[in-house]
């Protein structure tokens, strides 16, 4: 009880007032009496609590009290005063089974326990039995056999071997108990009858799992087997009640006979019919390791294969071939043959080949796996080769690439073939490189370029062929000129057009030297002979005076004469790359006897210089010999100069002279003199 104080005491007054919140209550409840050991059925904060109380005890007194709780200071007080109440009668529990205590061929005598009658004494017990008619695990019709207040009854008037079923249920002035678990129990009886053979549920290779019925005359069971092989007849294999064994240590694919005996308290039953039930036969064991056969090809082989040691206790039904390149394993064969052609394969491709054998025992494993690496094929052709830098005149830069399938065997080299414009082909490299520069080209000419790539299959084929045009060069060297003499003093110079070399030739060079005059020299040195030959005579008289001047009317009269002539055009016989050799034939009627001078150095001068094939070159020296050239000119540079052609032109008729000078005279005559012009 809670401590009491005095009104007015000051220690109450300085408390502070306790919070419904910080309160806590415990409801307490007894089955045992009041001063028995108390339960905890609830806990909280509520200071009012509504319980429903379950699992309550028929006819049973139970006390109840309830403590609070200060959670702040965790001080718990005192509990209240008990409350008390108890729980009404109802039906009893439900008996235990009845037990067998005697049996006979015609009665069995039961006994059983009573239950809790909750509050109510037990008036009596009502004692049911299927009447033997119940099936095999499942409840009959129940009949009542008795009903009274013992707990102990011997049924009469049953069947010899039967199996009847039992329960009992207790009654009170509130009612029935609910019936107590079925109790089975069999009447004796005779030996049991010839049971049905025994069957099979599960069979491996190395057991058997034998089943069997049993029926109500049956307690115990023997099971016999025969192995045929051995000769030594029936032994027993299993006693006991249960309704199955597991015979074990059987060999595969073996044969064995059955035989079952029931037994009870009466006797043993005749054994049942033979029964024959087979082992499974086991897997075979893998076959040897395959190998091959014959020639390995790009595209296939024979594989062969022999039978395993071990074919399980069956015989062979097939066999399972698989390959794997890489890819994973699929399966190309299945069937009874010993050996198998692998065809469809790629060329250059290593194989892993295994084969399983098959019997009716199952599938054995694989065997060790054989490696078969199929030969190569050429390599396809290569894409065409393609230009690394802009073509040149005299040279191309060319680069390639492998084909995009090897045959199966790594490349080991490139060959490129050349045609050129005269349509010949021609090998220009052969190598492992991917790339090469082709020289000696003729510039501005159309060639065909093709690659092909090799392994140790050999050459696969050309690719498409490139077309390139070698870049421009200068054109070619002309041929020699022509030159035709108009006059003496003129002449016609023409040229054939050279190959270009891949540039339009947009213009000629004509280059003309001066070899020597041989009418000139021959003229300069009659006039000194003619001065020498005045200076001496000059005391020539009068009559050889006229006379020399007769001579010098008619030379006068000839060299009008010639002067108004037509000049005639000679042709210039030509002479190629004649740069040493002067012309055998000159101009004029004189000859000498004297051989020919040694030649000087030519010293060349433009005589034309634009885009025509043909040019007139003027102001020419008669008589003379002349040396011609030509060169051809394009965006990429001059030619060389053509072979020299020599040219002469032809005499003319002589100069006007001039500087005329008289440097002696007499009363009757005069001497003159004069330079030629």
């Amino acid at each position: 009880s809670p401590p009491v104080c005095e009104p007015g005491d000051p220690r109450i007054n300085t408390l502070n007032p306790i919070s419904d919140t910080d309160l806590e209550y415990e409801v307490l409840m007894s089955d045992k009496g009041k001063e028995g050991k108390y339960r905890s059925i609830f806990s909280g904060a509520s200071a009012e609590c509504y319980l429903m109380l379950t699992d309550l005890r028929p006819h049973t007194e139970y006390h109840m009290k309830v403590c609070a709780a200060l959670k702040s200071m965790n001080l718990k007080g005192g509990a209240s005063e008990i409350v008390s109440f108890k729980t009404n009668a109802c039906e009893p529990d439900h008996p235990p089974p009845p037990k067998l205590i005697t049996r006979s061929k015609t009665n069995i005598q039961l006994r059983w326990n009573a239950p809790n009658d909750n509050g109510a004494h037990i008036q009596h017990y009502i004692l049911e039995s299927d009447e033997g008619s119940s099936i095999s695990g499942e409840a009959g019709n129940f009949v009542t056999k008795y009903e009274g207040r013992a707990k102990s009854f011997n049924v009469p008037k049953l069947q010899p071997s039967t199996l009847y079923k039992f329960r009992v249920t207790a009654v009170n002035e509130l009612g029935k108990s609910k019936p107590s678990e079925i109790s089975s129990c069999t009447t004796q009886g005779s030996t049991p009858s010839q049971p049905v053979p025994p069957s099979v549920s599960e069979i491996t290779e190395s057991t058997l799992c034998m089943v069997w019925s049993k029926r109500p005359s049956d307690n115990t069971f023997t099971l016999h087997m025969n192995d045929m092989i051995t000769g030594i007849g029936y032994l027993p294999q299993y006693n006991g009640p249960e309704l199955e064994h597991i015979v074990t240590g059987l060999r595969r694919n073996t044969s064995y006979r059955f035989k079952l005996r029931a037994h009870n308290e009466m006797g043993a039953s005749q054994y049942s019919s033979d029964v024959t039930y087979s082992t499974k036969p086991g897997r075979p064991g893998p076959p040897p390791k395959p190998q091959t056969k014959g020639k390995i090809r790009s595209h296939s082989f024979r594989v062969l294969w022999n039978v395993p040691l071990d074919n399980g206790g069956s015989n062979l039904t097939g066999y399972h071939l698989e390959t794997d390149d890489g890819s994973g394993w699929i399966s190309v064969y299945s069937g009874e043959d010993l050996e198998f052609v692998c065809d469809h394969l790629q060329p250059g491709t290593q194989y892993r080949v295994r084969v399983a054998a098959e019997s009716a025992g199952g599938v054995s494993d694989y065997s060790e796996t054989c490696f078969v690496t199929t030969e190569p094929v050429v390599p396809d052709a290569p894409c065409p080769p393609t230009l690394r830098d802009k073509p040149k005149s005299m040279s191309l830069h060319l680069a390639w690439k492998a084909p995009e399938y090897d045959g199966g065997a790594p490349v080991t080299e490139f060959e490129i073939d050349m045609t050129s414009p005269d349509n010949i082909t021609r090998g220009v490299y052969r190598g492992r490189d991917t790339e090469c520069v082709v020289a000696s080209l003729l510039p501005g000419r159309p060639y065909l370029f093709q690659v092909r790539a090799q392994n140790r299959a050999g050459p696969g084929p050309w690719s498409v062929p490139l077309e390139v045009i070698s870049g421009a060069g200068p054109p070619d060297r002309p041929k020699e000129p022509k030159a035709f003499a108009k006059s003496g003093t003129a002449a016609n110079v023409s040229w054939d057009q050279p190959i270009n070399n891949g540039a339009i030739i947009t213009g000629y060079r004509l280059e003309m030297a001066s070899v020597s005059s041989d009418s000139q020299d021959l003229l300069e040195s009659e006039s000194e002979d003619e001065e020498e030959y005045i200076e001496d005579d000059v005391n020539l008289d009068q009559d050889d005076y006229v006379n020399h001047q007769d001579e010098s009317d008619v030379y006068d009269d000839e060299s009008e004469t010639s002067d108004v002539e037509d000049p005639i055009e000679k042709p210039v016989e030509n002479k190629i790359c004649d740069t040493k050799e002067e012309s055998a034939e000159e101009a004029g009627d004189s000859s000498f006897d004297e051989p020919p001078p040694e030649p000087k150095e030519l010293e060349w001068h433009l005589a034309y210089s634009g885009p025509e094939n043909s040019t007139e070159i003027k102001d020419l020296n008669p008589a003379t010999q002349y040396q011609l050239r030509v060169c051809a000119i394009n965006s990429a540079g001059a030619s060389a100069y053509s072979c020299n052609v020599s040219m002469v032109t032809p005499a003319s008729a002589p100069a006007v002279p001039h500087n005329l000078l008289v440097f002696h005279s007499t009363s009757s005559s005069f001497n003159v003199k004069w330079k030629k012009a």
